[in-house]
């Protein structure tokens, strides 16, 4: 990662310490809120994003956006953007989540309300990354995701990578040209 890059990252390589490194690097992220992460007010006391969102709720906001702070001992400035789902998104949420864990496996309530929300969080500024450009970047991951997915089956791309006489990085370029 260099300055000024833009990393888009999913929960599976979802760590404070891989944001924080980003961050200290002059680079930028964008990744979806991991439910178990401890945020907190400037002001170190820590913050509970459920109370939070449950309050907005009854104020019918669709929207939200923090300035908070995650992290131990060392903070990580950061910036939470929320759109609440609507009811088939939040329903096919729930289906998901219960697909994806083990029969016996309880979602928790904090979990199953979350699923409420569409949570993202990046270090990038307001003026310069607006909600709906957030959302936007972050669809492109998915768009990324399924295109090298696609690449890797039906390309065999992990076979273009090796030459005959050790790994060329113009090989799979030529390739693929």
């Amino acid at each position: 990662v260099e300055k000024n890059d833009l990393v888009i990252r999913d929960l599976g390589y979802w760590k404070v310490d891989s944001l924080k490194a980003i961050n200290d690097k002059g680079a930028y992220f964008l990744s979806r809120l991991r439910n178990n992460v401890k945020l907190y007010t400037s002001d170190n006391q820590l913050f509970n994003l459920v109370k939070y969102l449950k309050n907005q709720d009854k104020k019918k906001i669709k929207s939200i956006e923090l300035n908070l702070e995650i992290g131990g001992k060392k903070k990580l400035k950061v910036r939470i953007i929320g759109q609440k789902m609507n009811t088939e998104q939040y329903v096919k949420r729930i289906k998901q989540a219960k697909n994806s864990r083990h029969k016996n496996s309880k979602i928790s309530d904090k979990t199953m309300y979350l699923l409420n929300w569409s949570l993202l969080i990046t270090n990038i500024e307001k003026k310069v990354l607006s909600q709906t450009d957030a959302y936007s970047l972050y669809g492109l991951r998915w768009e990324i995701e399924m295109f090298f997915k696609n690449w890797k089956s039906n390309y065999k791309i992990h076979k273009l990578l090796i030459s005959p006489k050790g790994t060329d990085p113009l090989k799979p370029e030529i390739l693929m040209y």
